[in-house]
């Protein structure tokens, strides 16, 4: 997994003992670029060192020296990745020798939020594109926090496999930069639900309570029973609710008030 990482660290010392300290400063360069994309997304302060006896890469992390293994699955899952593309792109013949961070590839990402806390979905999207300039990524995610990351992106929503039928044209929308994730969980992956299922229930039985109450169908008490179990729930709702009551009140003419 540590692989590139291992070589690169390797030829900088070998490089430094013999005595040729900019080429040693190439691989340090490069390694450095890796460091900085992996702060970038986790706000750590990350760095490498080789172990001697038995030879491994340790994560020297806020100035702990921690084993691969023992670090956080998002934070493994970054390393791994990265520095799997870095030895694949090493092993490449370019045309043109220069930084291979800055070849022009095309770079294929699957699930990139997996294991990801969501600040960390947030920013994996703008590192990529800072650490690899000239490439062209394709990246699947179920993450608004991604989708919303960059502002020179397109979304293709791709069909669902169970319940969709596809015309066989996927039509790109624009990234989500500068919408709020609300309206991201809206228009890109349809759920305009706020709240857990259950509370959505309630919510559903508070405004169909509502609407009875206003057609005077059924008496004020039902509609105070649901109200009730809603505001229970949490201060969020509670709000909510005390204030569609306040409404309900001056519509009706009759004071409601929750038990």
């Amino acid at each position: 997994k540590l692989q590139w990482i291992a070589n690169n660290q390797t030829q900088s010392a070998l490089l430094t003992v013999r005595n040729q300290p900019e080429k040693a400063k190439q691989y340090e360069q490069s390694s450095n670029k890796i460091t900085n994309f992996i702060e970038k997304i986790s706000g750590l302060d990350i760095g490498f060192q080789l172990e001697m006896n038995p030879i491994e890469v340790s994560i020297n992390m806020n100035n702990r020296l921690i084993q691969f293994d023992a670090l956080p699955d998002g934070l493994k899952s970054i390393i791994s990745w990265v520095a799997d593309l870095a030895l694949r792109l090493e092993s490449i013949p370019w045309e043109i020798e220069r930084d291979i961070f800055e070849q022009p590839i095309i770079l294929l990402l699957d699930e990139i939020d997996i294991h990801l806390h969501p600040k960390w979905q947030r920013r994996i999207l703008p590192a990529i594109q800072t650490l690899l300039p000239n490439a062209q990524i394709f990246a699947s995610t179920h993450s608004p926090f991604v989708i919303g990351s960059v502002e020179d992106a397109w979304v293709y929503q791709l069909p669902d496999p169970i319940n969709g039928h596809s015309s066989g044209v996927i039509e790109g929308v624009k990234s989500g930069a500068g919408k709020s994730y609300r309206l991201i969980l809206e228009e890109i992956f349809g759920l305009d639900d706020e709240f857990d299922v259950e509370t959505e229930q309630l919510f559903d039985q508070f405004y169909s309570a509502r609407n009875e109450t206003l057609t005077k169908k059924q008496p004020v008490a039902k509609l105070v029973e649901t109200a009730n179990a809603l505001s229970n729930r949490s201060e969020e709702a509670s709000i909510i609710i005390q204030r569609e009551l306040r409404q309900i009140s001056r519509l009706i003419g009759q004071e409601i008030q929750l038990a």
